[in-house]
């Protein structure tokens, strides 16, 4: 077998991930420059406009999420990417003309819903398209080109204006469109759709082989998991039974232990956090640092995950991440708390460092592994709406976490917020421990009769 196509396809797929972390990492260049006046192409906002620019965008991707639940089954997995894709380019097109804060919100808005498409549909186009014992790795690239997109954005925002880093964007949404056109449909919806002759080319295709009696196992394994999936097929309330609310409860444990590491805050704010921390470095070229270090941990987090194994990575990476954000909590405990400027200054570069290791940390564990969990955990018949309402969930804890963010800080102070993100983050890790299965080398076959068995 050849593995050449399934790179190439998971790579085409992961673009969609690099797209939508260009909107994930815009707010942090661009809302310095919106709070500059008009004359200087900014909108001279106000704190809570800043919060409005940061969360709206969650909210569209809450919208998102259902609407690609809907799409994948309806017109397949590659078509409704290619709808994310174009809808991408409308969407910063209206960030590019926006003549006020309004608009601005709007193209926020739009670009979430685009981000809630894609999330949910580029991890389940990588995940049915991939064979098992590269799965792991291939999954992971959905993250590691998050990581890609977020850290163009912050280094094109630090040398261009915010309307020229939206055009930008527009033409990675159209190269994503145009690449979309070379891959295959997945051998899955062609088999739902009772195409088996475009689902056995397809598969051939992807495991680059020459005889299709090679894939012969394969394909019957695949069937077998649609007959049984529109056997089970009787509406939302499938959800509630044991063998479905099983993963869709890990999935969404998952899914609220990322968010609520305070992932989104560092990545949206991470320009405000460092110009409080007050160090001599420029706070967006310690932006940059960050996202180029995130860039690195993910790629070394896709090449172990297959190795290591999920339940590994995750608990390293909590762990890891919960030591640092408390140790990012005593330096501004130090500074803003203790009053103690002379001591901060000489920890000045503190919070950079400890921000660096928490990223790195969410990199090789609770960045990826929920994205590819949320594909590999649900069956056939459940899939679609599974992963919406995981999407759904991770999205609304996002706006929760970034809208509100600016406010808690002022409220209680960035050390005690900062602390009680690691408090939420130390329940969550003893739960993962506890229930958390291993899918490393599993098919998805496989995983959904774990599930069957307990």
């Amino acid at each position: 077998k050849n593995s050449r196509a399934q790179y190439f396809v998971a790579l085409v797929a992961a673009f969609g991930s690099f797209v939508f972390g260009t909107s994930g990492g815009w707010p942090s260049p661009v809302l310095p420059q919106l709070r500059k006046s008009f004359t200087d192409g900014g909108f001279y906002i106000d704190d809570a406009s800043e919060g409005w620019v940061g969360s709206t965008m969650p909210i569209g991707a809450l919208i998102g999420g259902p609407v690609a639940g809907l799409l994948v089954d309806l017109i397949g997995r590659k078509h409704t990417m290619m709808v994310t894709a174009l809808l991408f380019a409308m969407s910063y097109l209206v960030l590019v003309i926006s003549p006020n804060i309004m608009f601005v919100y709007a193209g926020r808005i739009a670009t979430g819903l685009c981000t809630g498409m894609a999330s949910l549909v580029c991890p389940l186009y990588i995940a049915e398209t991939a064979s098992p014992d590269v799965r792991g790795f291939l999954g992971s690239w959905i993250q590691l080109l998050v990581t890609v997109g977020v850290l163009a954005s912050y280094s094109l925002g630090a040398i261009v204006t915010w309307r020229w880093l939206s055009a930008i964007c527009i033409g990675f949404s159209l190269i994503w469109m145009c690449i979309l056109i070379l891959v295959p449909e997945t051998p899955s919806y062609h088999i739902s759709k009772g195409l088996e002759t475009d689902a056995t080319a397809s598969l051939v295709w992807l495991r680059g082989v020459e005889d299709k009696r090679d894939i012969s196992e394969e394909l019957e394994e695949i069937k077998e998991g649609v007959i049984l999936a529109s056997s089970n097929r009787s509406g939302f309330t499938t959800i509630f039974q044991r063998q479905n609310l099983i993963p869709l409860l890990i999935a969404l444990l998952l899914m609220f232990s990322q968010q609520f590491s305070g992932i989104s805050v560092v990545i949206v704010y991470t320009d405000d956090i460092f110009a409080d921390a007050g160090s001599s470095l420029a706070p967006s070229t310690q932006t940059i640092v960050l996202g180029g270090v995130q860039v690195v941990a993910t790629f070394i987090g896709a090449a172990l995950m297959d190795r290591l194994g999920r339940r590994f990575l995750l608990m390293f990476s909590s762990v890891v991440m919960l030591l640092s954000i408390c140790v990012l909590g005593a330096f501004f405990f130090i500074k803003h708390n203790l009053d103690d400027i002379e001591l901060a200054n000489t920890l000045s570069v503190l919070p950079i460092v400890a921000l660096s290791i928490f990223i790195a940390a969410f990199s090789v564990g609770l960045g990826p592994i929920p994205w590819l969990m949320m594909s590999e955990l649900f069956s056939p018949s459940t899939r679609g709406m599974a992963s919406s309402i995981v999407v759904c969930f991770n999205w609304s804890l996002c706006f929760v976490t970034i809208k509100f963010f600016p406010g808690l800080k002022i409220l209680i102070g960035m050390a005690i917020t900062f602390w009680c993100l690691g408090a939420i983050l130390m329940v969550c890790t003893v739960l993962i421990f506890l229930t958390v299965p291993e899918t490393k080398g599993k098919t998805l076959e496989e995983i959904q009769r774990l599930f069957e068995r307990k």
